[in-house]
């Protein structure tokens, strides 16, 4: 995994994925088959309840397990992917996001989700946004290492700049890696979990009812609001 680039979020997740399967089938892997997997799929299908798109997610780890880390094929018409459902996701619209940002009133919360929404940025690259990342002379942010392991700049809006400047102001954090939002005991960069959590308190300080995620705001583009 890590010679063919992988961040190192897939490869832990990958691991846990891994383990949970093993743990499951609770015998030597290369005394399993085909079956074996259909079973662990039908079990996260029908006991855990998982959705068609994270089931397939199991298998891909699954797959890699069997034909890359252990060099076994299987027959893969066997075991198919489950159909998943076409679904449009929700969007929020300029009313949603301003009802969200102004329902938080932790200054860094109201940072980093603002940059989601203006800058489109994903959740683990807000976690791991350094001070330098921030080119205020171009009006541009770095982004490095995002998804894929590809280094990019996106914009970066002067409402924005102004909210980080009062944030660095109040806080300036301190890391000799240069983070910008630290975690609980400022050892490291802030989790993405943390960041779902603050998404999540102000979606229901907002009032919003919609089934959306941090993610979501990626596919808002609020340059002309904020």
């Amino acid at each position: 995994m890590e010679l063919r680039g992988f961040s190192e979020s897939t490869k832990e997740s990958y691991g846990r994925t891994a383990e949970l399967y093993l743990r499951h089938i609770d015998k030597q892997l290369e005394q399993t088959d085909e079956s074996d997997i259909i079973d662990y799929l039908n079990y996260l299908r029908c006991v855990k309840k998982l959705s068609n798109t994270t089931v397939n997610c199991y298998l891909a780890v699954i797959w890699f397990l069997y034909e890359v880390t252990c060099n076994r094929q299987l027959n893969r018409k066997q075991v198919p992917y489950m159909k998943r459902p076409r679904r449009l996701p929700e969007i929020l619209s300029r009313d949603d996001v301003v009802a969200l940002i102004d329902a938080i009133d932790n200054i860094k919360h109201k940072v980093f989700l603002m940059l989601a929404c203006s800058a489109g940025l994903r959740a683990s690259e807000i976690a791991r946004l350094r001070i330098q990342d921030i080119d205020s002379k171009d009006m541009r942010i770095f982004v490095y290492a995002g998804k894929g392991g590809k280094d990019r700049y996106t914009l970066l809006s002067k409402t924005c700049l102004n909210m980080l400047r009062r944030y660095y102001k109040g806080f300036r954090p301190a890391h000799p890696k240069g983070y910008l939002f630290l975690g609980i005991r400022s050892l490291d960069h802030i989790s993405v979990d943390a960041i779902e959590a603050a998404f999540n308190k102000a979606l229901l300080a907002s009032g919003i009812k919609k089934d959306v995620s941090p993610h979501s705001l990626r596919h808002f583009v609020a340059c002309r609001v904020l």
